[in-house]
């Protein structure tokens, strides 16, 4: 059988988790799954059809959480992230950071996207992704006054 879904309303954000943990019958416990999976930076999403209109809705990557660890019980969390505002509007989008406890990074999608091929132990988690809307700047929802605030603050 196949079972098929259609999205009708396509949200602002589409969070991904990629199931990386399963158990295992034989051993009896559970196991990290540690393949490589890719993730581009923008997602071409079908909607469901409007008669012979093909519709998708395309999204941008703005935030990944790894999973840094050998087992499912225990390990470390960090994150890459950029702005869903640059992110939904086409600005720069080269500069990521990357988030590891209180130590606060640059990087770029280059350097982490390929994460497992180089520390199999650490895999990508979750996905976060924006709507691109370029005719609406809804999805931006931060306040100019905390973004001047935050600028302020980062000098």
């Amino acid at each position: 059988g196949t079972k098929r879904m259609e999205i009708e309303q396509p949200p602002d954000h589409l969070i991904i988790n990629l199931s990386r943990f399963q158990y295992d019958f034989k051993s009896n416990l559970h196991t990290k799954i540690f393949k490589n999976v890719h993730y581009p930076e923008t997602i071409r999403l079908p909607l469901a059809s409007d008669g012979d209109n093909k519709r998708e809705q395309i999204y941008h990557l703005y935030g990944v959480i790894v999973h840094s660890g050998l087992s499912a019980h225990s390990g470390h969390y960090y994150a890459y992230a950029r702005p869903s505002y640059e992110a939904s509007n086409h600005r720069d989008s080269s500069y990521w950071y990357k988030f590891n406890d209180s130590t606060v990074g640059i990087s770029s999608y280059t350097s982490f996207s390929k994460i497992t091929e180089s520390l199999s132990r650490d895999v990508a988690y979750l996905l976060f992704y924006v709507k691109q809307n370029l005719n609406d700047k809804s999805t931006d929802n931060t306040l100019p006054e905390l973004v001047n605030l935050v600028n302020i603050d980062n000098e």
